[in-house]
């Protein structure tokens, strides 16, 4: 104890804790200017916990300075200016002289004595020395990175299988913390879909899409580095979301972490706490902080943008992301949702006028409406122009007005060239935009050209990987572009990621039959779909869809009530889901063998059909309610108005499509089976031999053309013969 209290003393006397706490603060400035150089110049995230160690290494040696010179201003190193030797070998009129040692034999050298020898080591000079020598090391090794180590922007950043120049970045879901976790759910969702639309907005990055990484919102997802594996990423963003909110104060608590997708190692936490209508500043700051640890550079207009404010109104801004949220959630029917949002964005409108982004969604909500036939009076089209309007002219360069407006072209204007140059001109801009690159695909689908088409889904499948729509509306391209091979691979991902997606199950069972005939692949993919949803369940989602009614000999061979257990009512808002339920319906009676069962459901298939023509239809819809009304006049046996009714369409498609009316030809042989005309439907098949969505043989498998399997010119013309 009396040992340990001296020690304490002599601390005290030689102000070792002055010293330690002046290098403690010392250091604490040297880290944060390590820390603004290394963010600052894309160093690699080493180069900060690189000083720690010197700092580390430094502080032994200064405290040992500061106790053989007893402080700061304690002991002087050296003679003093004029001393001289005194006659005991020591120094004259030199501090710390007792006159006790003894003098060196004559001839011999003064041997320094351990006390002198430490003093001369641990001097202050040589301690100031040996600081700027650590850092001038660091500086050294940080400039030897730069023009060695660092390569071009993004270059140590590419995808983890090392063919891309441009670092992928995922968003993962942002964990909702807040006391209401429900309530606020929204919140978390809404400024999470932000962060990936300003991230978009970065050229020198590839986003993952959000509908991917929401497959990852569930507790027990996979390690990051197993994310990254099935994203393609090279760094995940991770966050937790807190809102707090009284009556004195609407806060906002982020904290965000940025992690090496390969190696799972944390580059860096960043901790956020704002008012909540400061949440853009931290959306901005964290966008920046991403782009520069990736070494993604910001072009000029790409900081401007990340510094616009979409609204000064946080309660406009709260209306916004509530209504973004019910529009994306497929828990109710369409128009239910888009009334709902629409409400939302009237009030959110009223509040900020200027709101860009509102308008925006305002116009895609009218524009869905109304060219998914759920409403075609002109009234809803209008709305949604006067809507688009109003966004553009508020922002010229906003992603989700400019493919608003492209849909527009494409499905109501019919002005595909126009809506195609739209299209590349966002991808200019945002090579990540959200859905845009399937949106080429779509267009590039209806005008045939199947390898821009292709493209156009190996784009999308990048950026969107995970989610079992894409998947499956790619695989449903690829197969009607005669592509099975690379069909089939996208639905069994669709399924590893969502073993509940029934869209996807109705997909993987008709190309099975569709493509290769294969009733065992399609009798288990059907009976595991039936498993998960219920009856009634999958068989809606697949009239829905539009394609249960090929699957129709399956379905009845596989489960006898299935298709009796579906609601028409779940069709009530949906004039062309209506039309393809008693479509399936007479396909149905017609594989019973029940003909007037079959009459009655074309019967209603033509009142439907008729209904949906009756308005200011989109030509996409225009196009499916003409095939159905020609099939049901075909399966109604009125031959001649089938035919015209079908070369109505096919003078519609060539308007639309002039070099390759092919969208209206499978129609032509629809047509002339429903009227049982085998000659005609073999002719028709001829026609498209040698396309590369020529009907394969196996197409017999599924409906219509299972009412000719059996007939021997048909299957000749199929055959190629």
């Amino acid at each position: 104890m009396d040992n340990l209290r001296r020690l304490v003393r002599e601390a005290h006397r030689r102000s070792l804790w002055q010293v330690l706490g002046i290098y403690l603060v010392a250091g604490w400035m040297a880290l944060q200017v390590v820390q603004t150089l290394t963010e600052s110049l894309g160093l690699p995230n080493w180069f900060p916990p690189f000083a720690i160690v010197l700092l580390i290494v430094g502080l032994p040696v200064v405290l040992a300075t500061a106790f053989v010179q007893e402080g700061i201003g304690g002991r002087r190193e050296g003679p003093k200016e004029g001393a001289v030797p005194a006659a005991n070998g020591g120094l004259a009129g030199a501090e710390g002289t007792d006159g006790l040692n003894e003098a060196p034999a004559r001839g011999a050298e003064a041997a320094p004595s351990p006390t002198q020898s430490a003093a001369a080591l641990f001097n202050w000079r040589n301690s100031f020395g040996g600081a700027v020598l650590a850092f001038a090391l660091w500086g050294v090794v940080a400039a030897a990175w730069l023009v060695f180590g660092a390569g071009t922007p993004g270059e140590a950043w590419s995808s983890p299988g090392g063919s891309e120049a441009v670092p992928v970045i995922a968003v993962l879901p942002f964990e909702n913390l807040s006391a209401d976790p429900e309530a606020d759910q929204w919140f978390a969702d809404g400024i999470h879909g932000d962060l990936i639309s300003e991230l978009a907005n970065i050229s020198g990055l590839t986003v993952i899409s959000r509908a991917s990484v929401l497959t990852y919102r569930r507790a027990d997802r996979p390690p990051i580095p197993d994310i990254g594996r099935q994203l393609g990423a090279s760094a995940i963003l991770n966050a937790t979301v807190r809102r707090v909110q009284s009556e004195t104060q609407d806060q906002v608590r982020v904290t965000a972490e940025l992690v090496d997708a390969v190696t799972g190692q944390v580059l860096w936490t960043k901790p956020y706490q704002e008012a909540s209508a400061d949440v853009f500043a931290i959306q901005a700051d964290l966008a920046r902080s991403i782009a520069r640890e990736l070494r993604a550079e910001l072009a000029p207009e790409e900081e401007v943008a990340l510094d616009r404010t979409p609204t000064d109104d946080a309660e406009a801004y709260d209306f916004y992301l509530r209504a973004n949220a019910i529009f994306e959630s497929i828990g109710s029917p369409l128009p239910v949702r888009a009334e709902q949002a629409l409400a939302l964005l009237e009030r959110a409108t009223e509040l900020d006028p200027s709101f860009a982004e509102a308008h925006a969604l305002r116009a895609r909500v009218h524009a869905d409406l109304y060219i998914q036939s759920y409403d075609v009076a002109p009234e809803r089209l209008a709305e949604a122009r006067s809507a688009l309007e109003t966004a553009l002219r508020l922002d010229p360069s906003l992603a989700p007005a400019r493919r608003v407006r492209a849909n527009l072209l494409r499905t109501i204007d019919a002005d595909d060239a126009a809506a195609e140059a739209e299209l590349r001109s966002i991808l200019a801009d945002q090579p990540s935009a959200e859905g845009v690159h399937a949106s080429l695909a779509t267009l590039y689908y209806d005008l045939r050209r199947f390898g821009p088409m292709s493209e156009a889904l190996d784009a999308a499948l990048e950026l969107d990987p995970r989610d079992p729509h894409t998947l499956a509306l790619a695989a449903g391209y690829l197969t009607n572009a005669g592509n099975f091979d690379r069909a089939e691979p996208l639905l069994r991902r669709a399924l590893s990621v969502d073993p509940t997606a029934t869209r996807a199950y109705g997909r993987y069972a008709m190309d099975a039959m569709y493509a290769r005939a294969d009733t065992a692949k399609a009798r288990t993919l059907m009976e595991e779909a039936i498993r998960i949803s219920g009856r009634a369940d999958v068989a809606t989602v697949w009239v829905e869809q539009g394609f249960a009614d090929y699957l129709v000999p399956l379905i009845l061979d596989a489960e006898e009530g299935l298709l009796d257990a579906v609601d028409a009512r779940s069709f009530s808002a949906d004039v062309l889901g209506r039309a393809w339920y008693h479509q399936t319906m007479a396909y149905a009676a017609l594989v019973r063998g029940n003909g007037a069962a079959a009459r009655a459901a074309a019967a209603a298939q033509l009142r439907t059909a008729e209904e949906g023509l009756a308005g200011d239809v989109p030509y996409g819809s225009e196009s499916a309610f003409r095939g159905s009304r020609a099939g049901a006049l075909a399966m109604l046996g009125m031959r001649e108005e089938a035919l015209a009714e079908f070369e109505t369409l096919r003078a519609l498609s060539a308007g639309r499509f002039p070099a390759d009316p092919a969208p209206a030809n499978k129609f032509d042989i629809i047509i002339h089976v429903l009227l049982g005309d085998v000659e005609g439907a073999a002719a028709a098949v001829r026609k498209r031999a040698g396309e590369p969505d020529a009907l394969p043989l196996t197409a017999v498998s599924v409906m219509p053309y299972w009412l000719m399997k059996d007939e021997p010119a048909f299957r000749a013309a199929l055959a190629g013969g």
